[in-house]
C-alpha cells in the first residue's frame, strides 16, 4: 500500500470534500454547518486554492482521499507577516495510526517554512485528544483558551512558528 501526498491537488477536489464533509459526521452541528458551507460550494473550494488561499494537504491510496488537512491564509495587522489557520485535519478511521495525520502535518509545517508563514495556528476542542496530542508531538504549543459557555465547544488554541 503506497501512499502519495499531494498539494492543493484542484481536480480531485469533489473527492477531498467528500473526506472532509465523511470528516465531521457525529461532529457538533456547528462544526458540520461550518464545513458544509467551506466545502459543499465545490467551485468556491476550487477557487480558493487556486489563490493559493486555502492549501489543502491530502493524502492517498489510489483514486481514494485517506487524509486531509486544510490551511487556511488569515489577516494579519502586520502586512509583513503571513499568518495561517489549520482548518481541518482528518484521516479515514480505515487509516489511522500508521502515521499519514503525522506526514501531512509535517508537509504542511515544511510549505509554511518555505513560504515564509510567521505563525500557524490550530484550535482544538478539549475532547480531541488524539489531535491535541498530534499538534503538540509536532511542536505547537498551547497559546490560549477559547471559552464558549459549553463543554462541546470550549477549546485550546494551539501556535506554532515554522
Amino acid at each position: 500500500m503506497e501512499i502519495e501526498y499531494c498539494v492543493n491537488c484542484i481536480d480531485k477536489a469533489e473527492m477531498m470534500k467528500n473526506l472532509i464533509m465523511k470528516g465531521t459526521s457525529g461532529a457538533p452541528k456547528a462544526v458540520v454547518n461550518q464545513c458544509s458551507a467551506m466545502y459543499m460550494n465545490i467551485d468556491g473550494f476550487k477557487q480558493r486554492m487556486a489563490a493559493d488561499y486555502e492549501r489543502v494537504y491530502t493524502a492517498w491510496i489510489g483514486d481514494i482521499c485517506i487524509g486531509v488537512v486544510s490551511v487556511i491564509n488569515s489577516q494579519s495587522p502586520d502586512e509583513s507577516k503571513k499568518l495561517c489557520s489549520i482548518l481541518f485535519i482528518y484521516v479515514d478511521e480505515d487509516y489511522r495510526n500508521i502515521g499519514v495525520a503525522s506526514k501531512l502535518i509535517q508537509k504542511c509545517l515544511e510549505d509554511c517554512k518555505n513560504n515564509s508563514v510567521f505563525k500557524l495556528s490550530f484550535n482544538a476542542r478539549f475532547s480531541e485528544k488524539r489531535m491535541i496530542c498530534l499538534v503538540i508531538n509536532h511542536g505547537f504549543r498551547p497559546e490560549g483558551y477559547i471559552n464558549m459557555g459549553s463543554k462541546e465547544f470550549d477549546s485550546i488554541v494551539f501556535e506554532i512558528m515554522p
